[in-house]
Parts: C-alpha cells; sequence; structure tokens
C-alpha cells in the first residue's frame, strides 16, 4: 500500500524536524534543556514508528516514493507550526490506514502510533501557544 510507504517516509522527515526543534529549545530558550530532551524523545518515538511502518511497506511501494527535505527554520515559532502541521497530516494519514487496513496487527500499531502522533501535537500546540509574540 503506497500510504505506509508515504508514511515511512514522512517519519524520516519527523526524525530529522524534531531533533532540530531539540537544539532550538535548548538554544533559544532559557531552561531549555527539559523540553529539548522531550522532543528527542519525540524523534526517538518517530523513529519506531519509522520502523514499525516500514516493516508493513512492500519494497514496491517503498520504491515508488522519495523523502523530500525535512522543513528548517531557525525561527522556534515557524518549527513548531511546521510540527503541528506534520503532526495533523500523521493523524489523518493513521485515520486513513485504519479504514484501509484489515490485519489485526497492523491496525493495533497504527492506533498506537496515532496516539503518539496526538500526544506530539499537544505538546507542539502547548509550546507554541506559550511563545511570546514579538
Amino acid at each position: 500500500m503506497e500510504l505506509i510507504a508515504m508514511a515511512v517516509v514522512d517519519e524520516i522527515a519527523d526524525i530529522r524536524l524534531y531533533e532540530h526543534e531539540a537544539m532550538l529549545f535548548r538554544r533559544k530558550v532559557i531552561g531549555g534543556d527539559r523540553i529539548g530532551a522531550m522532543f528527542e524523545r519525540f524523534a526517538e518515538e518517530e523513529r519506531a514508528h519509522h520502523e514499525a511502518l516500514r516493516g508493513m511497506a512492500s519494497i514496491d511501494d517503498l520504491g515508488k516514493v522519495s523523502p523530500g527535505a525535512p522543513p528548517r527554520s531557525d525561527s522556534l515559532r515557524e518549527t513548531l507550526r511546521t510540527h503541528v502541521e506534520r503532526e495533523l497530516r500523521s493523524i489523518r494519514t493513521c485515520e486513513e490506514l485504519l479504514r484501509k487496513l484489515t490485519d489485526a496487527k497492523q491496525r493495533l500499531l497504527v492506533k498506537g502510533i496515532m496516539a503518539d502522533e496526538k500526544d506530539h501535537l499537544q505538546a507542539a500546540l502547548k509550546y507554541l501557544k506559550r511563545l511570546r509574540p514579538f
């Protein structure tokens, strides 16, 4: 299923985005180490998602998609906005996969990924709201 392959590729970009985000929090926010560590944990969760989804994708489907460059910005606000957009897209992809998948183990895996993505979304929204406008 090509949708799974696209999700695999998206997870790679998400890993890079969250690693970049962690660095931005550490560099730009006083006491940002704790928040940076949380976003590094998100990157690790995305790695687990990537591995799980890659195991569900066919080699043929994986060959049809290519990873795009992860979005980068030196602005913490813009990076968080990108994070929100990508998490919303991941949640929609999971919902679409759940409509199409029939295998119980795969469905359970996707439900777990979707739960993580919803947690990531809540965190990104929380920190985006806390940033003071300049």
